[in-house]
């Protein structure tokens, strides 16, 4: 994979806990935006499990579909998020599954 096509594939993003987004590297529309409540194609609630993996586990991986930008739908992703020691956030980055 070239390092351009890298950053096509990574995207990177913050929440609060309570799945506010505060930041998303990619899709800035989703800043200020509660996502506890968002299922995917799957009927999973992907930032749930976000939320519990940093605060249960310490972070850890995770299968669910999220809308890849410029194209339609919701793909098959792979996320990792870890929590932010000392803060109630958590940080997250993903990548696109074939």
């Amino acid at each position: 994979m070239s390092k351009r096509d890298w950053h096509k594939r990574i995207d990177c993003y913050r929440n609060q806990e309570g799945c506010l987004n505060v930041a998303h590297a990619v899709q800035r529309d989703l800043k200020g935006k509660n996502l506890t409540d968002y299922q995917d194609a799957l009927r999973k609630y992907p930032c749930r499990e976000e939320a519990e993996l940093s605060r249960k586990q310490g972070g850890g991986f995770l299968e669910f579909h999220w809308r890849r930008p410029g194209m339609a739908g919701e793909h098959r992703k792979l996320g990792y998020v870890e929590p932010i020691p000392g803060t109630n956030y958590w940080i997250g980055s993903g990548v696109y599954l074939p």
